[in-house]
């Protein structure tokens, strides 16, 4: 063995016409000469394509020890700078998180071009991008400029000049750099500032579904990364709204990350406009945290807890959340000493209180003349204008969630938008308010249409979102639930103190860990007799059967009113006697954030922005604006609620009481609205009206018939359309309806569409009811379309249902965390386990059935058994459909053959299914696909027929040739976002610790059947009563508050989770003979070839296969029928034809790589050699 050291290599690449330095240094260890070859990059290593070479942190696992407690550097293999840049799309279909197909994300063609290179350690670079050289410095000339730069750092520098933006998504770069050593060169580079001194283990960026990608400073890295920051995943950001709303996903997470970004977006803007304020690193960081850990104390539905809740049980509670917020920051502090060290680097306890009273500031700031406030002084009082804006409202919480309930929710403001911000942003300033004595952030006149338009878009989102009347009935009840099992529910604390629901903020410890899925889970899962009645209202929930408006009261008396006085007048002056439980008022207050007298525009501060000096502080101005509410703030209206079991005429009393009671008190202000018609509520007669879509359809169908169907004698007791992010407002049909309202299709709102991915992705938190709903709507649309292009087909109202409820209920039978549960974990505890998702669906939807005897009655009208048959086929179809000549499925015949191509194609994969995932997915992760998006969508659904199948021997849907780059674009999406996405490298990592976690629980969870029988959590499928009862929420609670001891290594495994612990990826073995080795044998050769002795536990590997659905031996594109599009008669079925479509795959349906993963807690050594030996094993069998 000869040993080598470290060479220095440089060369020009020219990547697309562009000239970059690229630079490689070795490290200086001895190296096997076997292993290792010490090569300079040649011409022919640069990619075809252009890209950008940019210095970026090595994908080599760092020491996970904090900074200040890292000794003598050791040298590692490291990564050459990489850009970061994704391949393109790749293909295919089939449902993701099948473990068998899982592949990874961040796939870099420069890396694939170096595989068989080593890992050299990155450059010294200069600020300018040029090589520094390594000087050797006497150690007396290096004393004194290290003392010179010591001086320096005391100093500090402005923020102008050491944060430049390039564009207005960039923020200022917080992360601080590593700290020298003396080996590097220090002489080229300019005095760092005192944060760029600081050491850093991790740096991210996080895409954000709003605001793209946010980068993630190492000081708010440190606060993300503890459970007490990761709580706010699991508490919803709009709370109840999402029953409106399917959509309303988001939790507080999301939107936390979003308000620090723009904290650091305002503090920019400033700062290079008026370099007078001298905004420095510590004012940056503090409003930053501030901004980022504002709303971590909200409590189980936000505000349904912090303030309906609470209120509730104890009007003078004295609970803010931000007060929680500010206690549980002190935690974090308290908790994680060695973030608290590193804090202490750069902050003082004044900087500390600043970030507190940044979360909650208090009017007023001055008091007898004298400044109050401790953390920062008058001269930079407009910092506390930024995170929660007392005097204004306006603020940078306020744009985020404006702009992010709004997109979730599908809520298109035309006054507040991404333009409308950046226009506030861009005309921003300080200003000074000679009325209060300090200054304040001020606005242009020239936007003052824009500031208006913030405080009408927050009084039409409290209308239409925060306040709808459905989520207010929702929310009343889930209070009651609430109230009545907080007489017997019980959280302990460390001291062995009894906490009820409504004292746990007495608590921080016990308060962090009560979620929205905690409280629900306690009370369902519970065996306690007395917390029936909540369980009871729980499933009035799930069933939607809420409480419904029978009257809306207005008129601007309502302000001198309470609910109480409403509700006694109606109960007592109505013709027929009422329960007091079955009637409540909700008095709703719209209004721009001042309350309903007051104009907020009267506090906001403007500035002509013609002024000739524009870095200094002027004087603010205010601008009288006139507005058109009721009230000057805004305005008042009541709901006159009823309970779901009210009969007619109880209803009819009620709203003739509340009418008069209008008239009495309210003096005809407005017009009671009756909800219920001629207050016909029961009336069938007045409810025979058919859901749009289906008499669509019916006039397509029907229209040479004389006769209408049986669907147009039913009668609709509820018709409702449900607004969908993706395809807007989605009509559900009267049978569609049936099957939603119920408790195991709504279990499917706990059930998160993409697993584990929101890991990565923190906007992915939608859930697999919005994902059902979306392939509903597309089924009813492809059905449609064919119907009206080929009336030949003779598709009828029975299709409709039966296909359309195939696509609804095709995947309510995933389990937690759908493909984690239905793949990894069961695979892990039995390959032969035979469980299949699809199965589970056929399984709830019998059981829908049969626990709601009148649905079936229903669905009985009209279908028969081989309807039925035919549903079940739909949602799991196999082949082959012929045998020995025979069809042998029984829902329909050879000569409806097509419609099994419409929910899952198990011919080609492309199904509807497919597209509204695909759609969803990169749409909530932010990801931009320009292969496949609605306008692609809507093309191929618009060049779809029905074609003849002459080697099958049966119909199947086909294509126009003209669109059959839009077919190979569904592969390639399927592709890309596996490589993305599903299988993002992280993803995998976090699903293996998950998995890890749900088997040693599952030595002794229990779940019990209604006959007595226990089943563990990996055989709670063979009763599908169980299973429809366990979701992603009901796992994790009973794991995390399970008082058994047993339960503590899975505990532990959980907290690892939330601090973000997981492993960490080693290497990246490339090659196609991949394909003939298992991740055991891979782990096993390393295993024994490291030399250096490595514990079992803290190797493995997973191996990706990113295909189309077809396999990575298959190109999909071959199964795929066309049809020519230009035929004289369309109408008829043609034979279909294939075509044959290159691509440019590593193997013809896709590709393999597998990543080699070592735990978070494996050190510096065990890496290396786990490096080294996962090399010497790509070079030994993949090469």
């Amino acid at each position: 063995m000869t040993n080598t050291t470290g060479e220095e290599h440089s060369k020009r690449v020219s990547f697309g016409g562009e000239e970059q330095v690229k630079m490689i240094i070795y490290d200086e260890i001895p190296i096997e000469e076997s292993v290792y070859t010490k090569t300079a990059f040649t011409s022919s290593d640069a990619p075809p394509s252009k890209v950008t070479v940019t210095t970026q942190e090595s994908e080599f696992p760092r020491p996970i020890s904090p900074p200040t407690l890292i000794e003598e550097p050791t040298f590692i293999p490291h990564s050459p700078p990489l850009p970061s840049l994704a391949k393109k799309m790749a293909s295919e279909t089939e449902n993701p998180f099948r473990p068998q197909d899982q592949l990874y994300h961040e796939v870099d063609p420069i890396v694939e071009q170096y595989k068989t290179k080593p890992y050299p350690k990155s450059p010294t670079v200069s600020p300018t991008s040029t090589p520094s050289k390594k000087l050797k410095i006497p150690e007396e000339e290096e004393a004194l400029l290290k003392e010179s730069k010591k001086e320096e750092l005391l100093q500090g520098n402005s923020i102008a000049d050491h944060h430049q933006m390039a564009n207005t998504t960039t923020t200022i770069s917080l992360t601080p750099k590593k700290e020298m050593t003396e080996e590097e060169d220090i002489v080229d580079l300019p005095p760092p500032s005192k944060m760029s001194q600081l050491s850093l283990y991790e740096e991210r960026s996080i895409d954000d579904s709003i605001h793209g990608f946010i980068p993630i400073s190492y000081y708010a890295n440190l606060i993300i990364d503890t459970r007490y920051f990761d709580r706010v995943k699991n508490i919803q950001q709009t709370g109840v709204a999402k029953v409106v709303y399917p959509c309303a996903e988001h939790s507080r997470k999301s939107h936390s990350l979003g308000t620090y970004f723009l904290s650091l977006r305002v503090l920019k803007k400033l700062a290079e406009g008026q370099g007078c304020l001298k905004i420095d690193e510590k004012d940056i960081i503090c409003v930053s945290i501030a901004a980022l850990c504002h709303d971590i104390g909200h409590g189980p539905y936000s505000h349904t807890y912090d303030g309906l809740f609470l209120n509730a049980v104890n009007k003078n509670n004295g609970f803010r959340h931000e007060v929680a917020s500010i206690e549980i920051l002190k935690m974090i502090f308290k908790e994680y000493p060695f973030i608290k060290e590193e804090f202490d680097k750069v902050l003082s306890e004044s900087d500390y209180t600043f970030i507190y009273e940044c979360i909650n500031p208090t009017l007023p700031f001055i008091v007898n003349g004298e400044w109050i406030l401790k953390g920062r002084g008058r001269e930079k009082s407009f910092l506390y204008d930024i995170v929660s804006n007392v005097h204004t409202g306006i603020d940078v919480d306020k744009f985020d969630y404006f702009l992010r309930d709004s997109f979730f929710c599908n809520i298109r403001s035309s006054q507040f938008n991404v333009d409308v911000l950046q226009r506030i942003i861009d005309y921003s300033r300080v200003v000074y308010d000679s009325k209060l004595g300090y200054s304040r952030i001020g606005y242009a006149l020239k936007i003052k249409n824009c500031i208006n338009a913030v405080f009408e878009t927050r009084k039409y989102l409290f209308e239409t979102l925060y306040c709808h009347k459905t989520c207010l009935s929702y929310e009343h009840l889930l209070i009651k639930a609430w109230i009545e099992a907080d007489k017997y529910l019980e959280f302990k604390t460390k001291s062995g103190e009894t906490l009820k629901l409504s004292t746990i903020y007495k608590d921080w410890e016990v308060y962090s860990s009560v979620t929205d899925n905690v409280v629900t889970t306690l009370i369902e899962f519970s065996s306690d007799e007395r917390l029936q009645k909540s369980r009871d209202i729980y499933k009035k929930l799930q069933e939607r059967r809420i409480p419904k408006v029978v009257y809306t009261l207005k008129g601007y008396k309502l302000k001198d009113m309470d609910e109480e006085f409403i509700e006694k007048w109606i109960i007592e002056n109505c013709s027929k006697y009422i329960d007091g439980d079955k009637l409540f008022v909700k008095i709703r207050k719209i209004h721009g954030g001042k309350g309903i007298f007051k104009n907020p525009m009267d506090d906001v501060l403007f500035f002509n922005h013609k002024s000739n000096n524009r870095s200094l502080i002027e004087e603010g101005i205010t601008s009288n604006e006139e507005n058109n509410n009721e009230l000057p703030g805004g305005k008042i209206d009541a709901f006159v609620y009823t309970e779901y079991g009210a009969d007619s005429p109880e209803r009819k009393a009620i709203y003739a009481s509340a009418s008069q009671f209008e008239e009495l008190f309210l003096q005809f202000d407005f017009t009671g609205q009756n909800i219920f018609g001629d207050l016909g509520l029961l009336d069938n007669s007045k409810c025979r009206h058919l859901n749009r879509t289906f008499l669509i359809f019916s006039i397509i169908i029907l229209r040479n018939t004389k006769e209408y169907s049986i669907m147009h004698q039913l009668n609709f007791y509820e018709e409702r359309s449900i607004d969908d992010s993706i395809h807007g407002f989605i009509p559900i049909s009267y049978y569609a309806n049936l099957i939603i309202d119920t408790k195991y299709f709504d279990r499917v709102r706990n059930i998160q569409q993409t697993g584990v991915v929101k890991m990565v992705y923190p906007c992915a938190e939608h859930s697999r009811k919005s994902h059902l709903l979306g392939t509903y709507f597309l089924a009813i649309y492809v059905l449609k379309k064919l119907a009206e292009v080929q009336p030949c087909l003779k598709i009828d109202e029975k299709d409709i249902i039966c296909v359309s409820i195939a696509a609804l209920c095709h995947d309510i039978g995933h389990g937690p965390y759908s493909h984690t549960y239905d793949g990894a974990f069961l695979n892990a505890i039995n390959k032969n386990n035979g469980f299949k998702h699809e199965v589970a669906s056929i399984e709830i939807l019998k059981m829908i059935f049969k626990e709601y005897p009148f649905i079936k009655k229903e669905f009985d009208k009209l279908l028969n058994d081989e309807d039925y048959t035919f549903i079940y086929e739909c949602i799991n179809p196999t082949l082959p459909f012929i045998v020995n000549g025979e069809w042998i499925l029984k829902g329909r015949g050879k000569e409806k053959s097509f419609l099994y191509d419409i929910v899952s194609n198990v011919h080609t994969g492309i199904d509807v299914d497919k597209f509204d995932y695909f759609l969803r997915d990169s749409f909530f992760c932010n990801i931009r696909s320009s292969q496949f998006n609605v306008d692609v969508l809507q093309r191929i659904i618009d060049y779809s027929r029905v074609v003849y199948d002459s080697k099958l021997g049966y119909f199947r849907i086909g294509y126009a040739l003209k669109i059959k780059n839009c077919i190979n674009a569904v592969f390639e999406t399927r592709k890309y976002l596996y490589e993305t996405l599903y299988c993002h490298k992280t993803c995998l990592s976090y699903e293996h610790l998950l998995t890890k976690a749900w088997i040693e629980a599952d030595k002794y969870l229990e779940f019990k059947t209604k006959s007595g029988e226990t089943l563990k959590l990996s055989t709670i499928y063979k009763d599908w009563e169980v299973y429809s009862s366990v979701t992603d929420n009901v796992v994790t609670t009973l794991i995390q508050f399970s008082p058994d001891e047993r339960l503590q290594k899975s505990r532990d495994i959980y907290k690892k989770l939330q601090e973000r612990r997981i492993p960490k990826v080693v290497y990246t073995l490339k090659g196609f003979k991949l394909i003939n080795m298992d991740e055991e044998f891979i782990r096993e050769w390393i295993l024994r070839d490291c030399s250096k002795f490595i514990d079992g536990d803290k190797l493995f590997v997973k191996i990706r296969k990113i295909h189309s659905g077809k396999g990575i031996f298959k190109n999909p594109m071959d199964d795929v029928l066309f049809f020519n599009h230009k035929s004289n008669n369309r109408s008829v079925i043609e034979e279909g034809i294939t075509c044959k479509v290159e691509n440019n795959n590593e193997l013809p349906g896709g590709k393999i790589d597998a990543f080699v993963y070592t735990e978070y807690s494996a050190d510096s050594l065990e890496r290396k050699a786990i490096h080294t030996s996962a090399f010497r094993f790509e070079k030994l069998f993949l090469q």
